[in-house]
């Protein structure tokens, strides 16, 4: 069974109080957060297995006189991890003013050990102006096992269902015996009316036997005309 990890990404704007800046020496310049004073920090702490920084990084012409001419590397801004520097900005000053604005401005590829964690983005000279945008942090959001053709996952066994098929059978036994039963009643009716119109008919008959009189046939006396003659 190998096991597939989802990861989740949240950003971290530079107004969120979730970062921590030295007071005093920041302040906002539209959705950046900004910095001239060495020594200024904007801390965050995270967990998570890697990170980004957006921002940028200026030298400005002000910043130039307290620089001497044959400086070529001149440290500007740190972005470090738990206290261990990670990147560092450099500016030739010999070329005059710079600035390097890039995002993200720094991106840690995936670390294993998940943190906690506190990145720190530091000032590192005086009227160098750093400014941070955002910060992405990168997290695991879980971690689901994936079944392969050599494991087998075992479920809890669900209660037995009853068969279909019986259920089948009682619905049919029961339709045959309702069947049955409406045709012995049709029966019965049909028998109950046959009985009744015979019980009618003959009603009707010894009742008509009983209403007309019998007639006696005509008699005619033949032999006393013949004896009067």
């Amino acid at each position: 069974m190998t096991t597939a990890t989802n990861y989740t990404t949240v950003s971290i704007p530079s107004s969120s109080s979730d970062i921590v800046y030295t007071p005093g020496q920041w302040s906002q310049n539209g959705t950046s957060m900004c910095s001239t004073s060495q020594g200024a920090t904007a801390s965050l702490n995270f967990t998570g297995l890697s990170f980004s920084l957006s921002g940028s990084v200026t030298l400005p012409q002000s910043a130039l006189p307290q620089i001497p001419d044959d400086t070529q590397s001149l440290l500007v801004a740190t972005i470090s991890l738990d206290n261990n520097t990670l990147h560092k900005i450099t500016f030739n000053a010999s070329l005059g003013p710079a600035s390097v604005t890039q995002s993200p401005l720094f991106a840690m590829p995936q670390f294993t050990n998940d943190g906690p964690h506190v990145i720190t983005f530091t000032n590192d000279f005086d009227g160098v102006v750093t400014c941070l945008d955002q910060i992405n942090t990168t997290s695991v959001l879980s971690s689901s096992p994936s079944s392969s053709n050599s494991s087998t996952d075992f479920a809890t066994p669900l209660p037995p269902v009853a068969s279909s098929k019986n259920g089948s059978k009682t619905k049919v036994a029961i339709a045959a015996s309702l069947s049955a039963f409406i045709v012995v009643l049709l029966v019965a009716m049909i028998l109950l009316l046959i009985k009744a119109r015979k019980y009618r008919r003959g009603k009707l008959i010894s009742a008509s036997d009983e209403s007309v009189p019998e007639i006696e046939p005509y008699r005619t006396s033949f032999r006393s005309r013949s004896t009067n003659k």
